[in-house]
């Protein structure tokens, strides 16, 4: 990067005669320009959401203001935004660098403003930007001899992660003669950066408990000729979830049970909830055969539960008990998007949970 500054003319003129009305030479608009990298070296993941943080330094004479400012490409002139790269005057929040080293710069002024740069290109470019002030002074460091500043970056090609970078870990679980109830959490090997969010369709609860509920199962399945554990469902958690409350072995009364990670937090908890004896989940509802009529089943809600009050509900509807896969996107500390599967597979009856790609 080539830094300048402004030469401002200094007017001397010959001791002839007596002058009496000298006026001092008024400075330019802008008297000062640098463009930097603030962090890092200029190298950035060619996502789309990863910026680069570019400074401009810059000194105006008094009044005026910046009211314009264009990045171009250095040898072609070209505007970037033409060239597949955006531009903003947000931070996004992911990192700026990928390296830890940064330009050392020593600035004239102390006036700055940063711009956020983007690119899913992965082409090299020199940057360089031309401003307009509100009188309508335009300075182009592209075509200026004397302020020819500009940054180099460098978009590399995103680091894409596989369901071989990540482990499903149980941590705890307990088993009834109704229920089986196990904690995993998912983990990331040491080559992944920081996972910064996970994104998936289910909703999300409200609450730092959750109530045994089908609609928020990430998977689930059911299969009556299962007698171990006829319905499975699958539960994504945030890490700030320590309960949960399920209808218990009798199916009379809610059920607290701790959700621990035991200081090893992970990138999110999956809570596996199995039910023996061909019972299931509707909703907050456990139900179960009704022997007396062909094709329904009787199921209590949680709301009513100790009361023992029972109600049949057809076999149609367990239609849409049955969705075992689920996507997760997983994003890193710099913006990069990672996808893989949680679906059934593995376990005694093929109904612990896994990940594949």
């Amino acid at each position: 990067m080539r830094n300048s500054l402004i030469k401002l003319a200094i007017l001397t003129l010959p001791a002839l005669a007596p002058v009496t009305n000298v006026h001092a030479a008024l400075p330019p608009p802008i008297m000062d320009l640098q463009i930097f990298i603030k962090e890092g070296n200029g190298e950035i993941f060619a996502n789309g959401k990863m910026q680069a943080a570019i400074t401009i330094a810059y000194e105006l004479a008094q009044g005026e203001q910046i009211s314009n400012t264009v990045f171009r490409a250095y040898n072609s002139f070209e505007n970037i935004a033409d060239l597949g790269w955006t531009t903003s005057a947000n931070d996004n929040g992911y990192k700026h660098s990928i390296t830890t080293s940064s330009q050392q710069v020593n600035t004239s002024v102390n006036t700055e403003i940063t711009y956020y740069l983007s690119t899913y290109s992965e082409d090299a470019q020199d940057i360089c930007f031309a401003i307009e002030t509100k009188s309508g002074y335009k300075l182009d460091t592209c075509k200026s001899s004397i302020y020819s500043d500009y940054v180099s970056l460098t978009p590399l090609t995103p680091v894409n992660y596989k369901a071989e970078d990540f482990n499903l870990t149980k941590l705890n679980q307990t088993n009834s003669s109704a229920e089986t109830i196990a904690l995993y959490g998912l983990y990331k090997n040491t080559n992944v950066s920081s996972i910064r969010t996970v994104s998936h369709t289910i909703a999300k609860p409200s609450t730092s408990y959750l109530q045994i509920n089908s609609e928020q199962n990430a998977i689930q399945d059911y299969s009556i000729s299962e007698n171990t554990s006829a319905y499975t469902g699958t539960f994504i958690l945030d890490t700030d979830i320590s309960t949960l409350y399920t209808l218990g072995p009798g199916s009379t009364n809610n059920i607290p049970w701790n959700i621990n990670y035991n200081g090893n937090r992970p990138i999110v908890g999956l809570l596996n909830y199995q039910l023996h004896g061909q019972r299931f989940l509707i909703d907050e509802q456990s139900c179960n055969d009704n022997s007396a009529q062909q094709g329904m089943f009787d199921c209590i809600n949680p709301s009513v539960a100790g009361n023992g009050q029972y109600y049949t509900i057809p076999e149609r509807n367990l239609n849409p008990l049955t969705h075992t896969s689920q996507l997760l996107t997983l994003t890193d500390e710099y913006g990069t998007e990672s996808v893989i599967k949680l679906r059934y597979g593995s376990g005694s009856n093929n109904d612990d949970p896994y990940i594949v790609d």
